[in-house]
């Protein structure tokens, strides 16, 4: 740990005192409406909500631009009913297929156990060509018209798990983090602590998600990931202007003091233990003197939990006193919030630069 490193324990609290002009956490949702944004091979869906509703509408967007249509569901009694609309039906019958993949994923994902069957209501000439592409959602024909399907989980739990990040990212449809709620818990904290224009590291940066709600914010922000095949996409979802790299967490590409923020949403938690003091090492370089990184990292899972993920682990996630002490080693004061589930840190001063 570093010499003067300061550890402060923090109780959960719903709204942190926020700089001015920033927003407290839990009155906006950072970067727009959006509360979902799911990445396909072609395309992405976008929501603005779904738990507690009876009714979701699924943008779907070529790129930030361009919007193809509206994929309509609805659930009743665990029945979830998805209408597409004309501007969607008169896309290729690959964007449609597309969309609803997306959207049964995500569904599924958010409602668990609570859905049971999909019925998908398209004019009949659409049928014959929808079957085949959404054959691994198991949709059939359904006896009076449109398609149908049971609802069953998708993960990868059952099929041979990737051997690294580039595999577990070639397939969007399986990546299980790919279906659910944008990362508000800690981007808001973001916001609470620095302010826009400021220079932002996204590490592990996956598809571009979290940069896509904080770049119409202001913030200059800069991601890397591992895995080529998300950057890829990410460089779709954000278009031209974004410096995304693909990098190993232990040796970024950046000079020293290149930002003055850095997010780590779901990379150290996931990282070998032995690579974990290199990475925050490298944090530490790239961030300014006044720097400040943003993490939450998950508590250690069973092992049940283990086996459904698409990639083999054993090192999967830390305790708060083992979070708190690696972001330690290298930064002068680090501020813990815990929950049951996780701990989310606030680490500022950089040392070991």
């Amino acid at each position: 740990m570093s010499d003067t490193a300061t550890i402060t324990t923090r109780e959960p609290t719903e709204t942190p005192a926020a700089m001015p002009g920033a927003a407290a956490r839990g009155t906006v949702r950072p970067g727009g409406k959006d509360l979902y944004c799911v990445v396909g091979p072609e395309l992405f869906v976008a929501a603005e909500h779904l738990q507690g509703r009876e009714s979701v509408d699924f943008r779907v967007l070529e790129d930030q631009e361009q919007c193809l249509g509206v994929l309509h569901a609805a659930r009743s009694a665990g029945v979830v009913a998805l209408v597409p609309d004309e501007a969607l039906l008169s896309r290729p019958v690959a964007a449609v297929a597309e969309a609803v993949r997306l959207a049964v994923r995500t569904l599924a994902k958010t409602f668990r156990d609570g859905l049971r069957e999909w019925m998908l209501d398209v004019p009949g000439p659409l049928d014959e060509g929808l079957l085949p592409l959404l054959a691994e959602e198991g949709f059939e024909l359904a006896p009076e018209s449109g398609l149908r399907s049971v609802c069953r989980d998708f993960t990868r739990g059952d099929r041979e798990r990737a051997a690294s990040m580039e595999e577990v990212y070639a397939d969007p449809y399986t990546v299980p983090w790919n279906f659910v709620p944008l990362e508000t818990d800690v981007l808001e904290r973001l916001l609470a602590g620095t302010p826009p224009g400021s220079r932002v590291l996204d590490l592990g940066c996956g598809y571009g998600k979290n940069a896509r709600q904080l770049i119409p914010l202001g913030y200059r922000v800069a991601g890397s990931d591992i895995s080529a095949s998300a950057v890829a996409r990410a460089r779709r979802l954000l278009g031209p202007g974004v410096e995304l790299s693909v990098a190993d967490a232990t040796a970024l590409p950046w000079p020293d003091a290149s930002f003055d923020a850095a997010l780590d949403i779901g990379c150290l938690h996931c990282m070998p233990a032995e690579d974990r003091p290199a990475a925050v090492r490298e944090l530490a370089r790239v961030l300014t003197p006044e720097g400040v990184l943003y993490s939450r990292m998950f508590r250690p899972r069973p092992a049940q939990w283990l086996a459904a993920q698409p990639f083999h682990t054993t090192d999967f996630g830390l305790e708060a006193g083992a979070a708190a002490a690696l972001l330690g080693s290298v930064f002068t004061e680090v501020e813990i919030e815990s929950t049951p589930h996780a701990t989310y840190l606030v680490a500022r001063g950089p040392v070991n630069r």
